[in-house]
């Protein structure tokens, strides 16, 4: 019976061989048909699809196959055209498909068998942006709000760069103070996706004034160069050195350019990581001349050596308060401390008006001390005891005052609910620096 099988297969192929019903070449390596032929080949097959041919709102992956053959011998097309067996791309792994595309896939053996998969691909809707209020021209800073229905988060710059979801700009979480001319922009994330980037464009200009001896000038220092009103320092470190967490803070006459300062920096924003070498970054020379870089210097009094500190930069909402972190360095000993000679450094610092502070060797000798002894309470120009963390001024630290910095935490100077006594550090914005103030002086 066996045999008989054998010749009947054996026939039947033939004369289908000779009728043309079957083409030779389309029988090659090694047929399985279940049964014994006594004939070597394989079944040459079109390529399938591991997604049906349809439309879909996100890009797909699509593998390909051709049955029990290795899937180097399909060669595909993305392009609408046949594919070529010897130019067209040799298929070895899955095919990304992110706008619509016809693939056409082809078996380069035996007969090279095609198939074709047409894929639409209808990107969603993704809504860009709103802001409130819109760009435009104002008189006064601006607390800007954004909104995007639907959307996990939205990314922001103001620094003229398109934001990138998770990766580009910074990610909102509150109104934004725009106090200066800037543009915001913006991108809604989504979790298919992300909107297009929407443009914000805000001009800060004081309107003119009708009296009061300028005779119709504008209030904004326009003709005026900033300037160093005064420096405080604070012994963060709880040290006799020049320590890391010790901080500097510097009052400016008028709001600063943040990009003068360092590119990442906004208004009411910090950055971290600042080299000595760059400007912000803290010097200390031998001799005990403490300079910080294209800002200021002054002396410091005897020390035990040099030394250099990267830095943490973060300055107010409205631009006049930088505050200046020690983050990075070795510490320096202090002999005796004694701060003199000090001066402000020209030709770095800007205003918003593009007018640059100038070199000056008179301004007031700087406040506080690296040492132990100075209150963190006392964190700014005019600040008095009411600063130490009893909002309520009923003279104690407690639940009552936390209970006010909570109903105003997140707020920025001119915002509604805003409470100038929860400022703890006078930057014009209620957050964690304030609320660590009140921590060290809990109970009190």
């Amino acid at each position: 019976m066996k045999k008989t099988t054998k010749i009947f297969f054996a026939v039947l192929l033939a004369s289908l061989l000779a009728t043309g019903v079957v083409n030779a070449s389309e029988v090659e390596g090694d047929l399985n048909t279940g049964v014994e032929t006594g004939i070597d080949g394989t079944v040459v097959v079109a390529p399938t699809a591991s997604l049906a041919s349809g439309t879909y709102t996100a890009a797909q992956s699509v593998s390909l196959a051709a049955g029990d053959l290795a899937v180097s011998h399909i060669r595909y097309t993305t392009d609408g055209t046949a594919p070529d067996c010897s130019t067209s791309t040799v298929y070895s792994g899955p095919i990304t498909i992110s706008a619509t595309t016809t693939l056409t896939a082809t078996t380069c053996l035996g007969s090279k068998p095609t198939s074709v998969f047409t894929y639409t691909i209808i990107a969603a809707a993704y809504t860009a942006p709103t802001a409130s209020p819109d760009g435009g021209t104002y008189s006064s800073t601006q607390s800007v709000a954004l909104t995007a229905s639907g959307a996990n988060s939205i990314y922001y710059t103001i620094d003229g760069t398109d934001p990138v979801c998770g990766t580009t700009g910074l990610l909102y979480s509150g109104t934004i103070t725009i106090s200066s001319t800037k543009t915001i922009k913006a991108v809604s994330c989504y979790s298919g996706g992300s909107s297009s980037v929407a443009s914000f464009a805000y001009t800060i200009s004081s309107s003119s004034s009708g009296g009061g001896g300028g005779g119709g000038s504008s209030s904004s220092d326009d003709d005026d160069n900033p300037y160093i009103v005064s420096i405080k320092v604070y012994d963060g470190s709880n040290s006799d050195s020049i320590a890391e967490k010790d901080y500097i803070k510097i009052a400016f006459s008028e709001a600063i350019d943040p990009d003068s300062i360092n590119s990442a920096l906004i208004d009411g924003g910090s950055v971290s990581g600042v080299g000595y070498s760059l400007t912000g970054g803290i010097s200390i020379t031998s001799a005990g001349v403490l300079t910080i870089k294209g800002i200021a210097l002054f002396d410091v009094g005897t020390v035990g050596g040099a030394g250099n500190f990267g830095v943490d930069l973060k300055l107010s909402s409205n631009g006049k308060i930088l505050t200046i972190t020690l983050a990075d360095g070795d510490n320096v000993g202090i002999t005796k401390e004694s701060f003199a000679s000090a001066a402000q450094i020209g030709g770095t610092i800007g205003d918003e008006d593009g007018d640059e502070m100038e070199s000056d060797t008179s301004i007031d000798e700087p406040e506080g001390t690296f040492g132990p002894g100075t209150d963190i309470s006392d964190t700014s120009e005019g600040s008095t005891d009411e600063k130490t963390g009893d909002i309520n001024g009923d003279g104690n630290v407690d639940e009552y005052d936390f209970a006010l910095m909570m109903g105003t935490w997140g707020k920025s100077s001119g915002a509604t609910g805003y409470n100038d006594n929860a400022d703890l550090n006078d930057d014009d914005i209620i957050n964690e620096y304030d609320f660590s103030i009140l921590m060290l002086n809990w109970g009190k």
